[in-house]
């Protein structure tokens, strides 16, 4: 839910309800440019859930998303304090997707892809739902498929240190990490040594400076399989 009116929640008339989240977002853009794409989540047994589900199927992605009957959809509210200001609440406690467990993955779509992408903020939610994550990025590795990390870190989730530690587990299975400068710092302390210089053996960094960028890892292995 989001309002494009300034001002306070508390006083607002109304807000808009709208499809939102790093990775759907992705996955819809993708299929706009023609390239097959999959979304992995879990919502609840409710009209939001179903909302997701929908606009998302009707966009071409390919959706394998679980129904929980007893946890709601995550939400998410963005409002304009005022015109310098945006304050985003999330209401993702006990929802659907931190029930999200590695055995919900389906089986060989990660093997399939060419490219598994992840975002930090499903590490934070919970304990079941970053082993999930790390599953999938395990698998995605063992196959030879790319693995595209957008850091994504939302200070209303948990801390810096909290993700650093969880992002962690991940990091060696990743190829692409996405993030903006203060994001990237805190996972690749030496993420700002992007000049052109660099030999192509070595990791390497591009994007606008204070805008978000791409650091791109090279491993020994063989990357990237046919899209299915």
């Amino acid at each position: 839910m989001r309002s494009a009116v300034i001002g306070s929640l508390a006083h607002l008339p109304n807000v808009d309800i709208s499809l939102g989240g790093a990775e759907s977002n992705l996955a819809i853009g993708l299929r706009r440019l023609g390239v097959p794409a999959a979304w992995i989540s879990r919502v609840g047994d409710d009209p939001l859930g179903q909302r997701v589900v929908r606009e998302i199927r009707a966009e071409g992605v390919e959706v394998h998303c679980g129904i929980d009957p007893q946890r709601p959809t995550g939400l998410m509210v963005k409002s304009r304090p005022s015109a310098a200001t945006t304050r985003v609440d999330y209401y993702r406690a006990g929802s659907a997707a931190t029930a999200l467990e590695p055995s919900h993955l389906p089986e060989e779509l990660i093997e399939q892809a060419e490219i598994l992408h992840i975002s930090g903020i499903t590490s934070l939610l919970s304990a079941s739902a970053h082993a999930t994550v790390v599953t999938a990025a395990r698998r995605a590795a063992a196959a030879g498929v790319q693995v595209s990390l957008d850091v994504n870190y939302r200070s209303r989730l948990g801390s810096r240190e909290r993700l650093a530690q969880l992002l962690g587990e991940i990091l060696e299975h990743t190829d692409i990490l996405f993030g903006g400068p203060e994001e990237l710092s805190l996972l690749a302390p030496d993420a700002e040594e992007s000049a052109p210089h660099t030999p192509p053996a070595r990791p390497r960094l591009g994007g606008p400076p204070g805008g978000r960028q791409a650091r791109s890892r090279r491993r020994r292995r063989p990357l990237g399989r046919p899209a299915p």
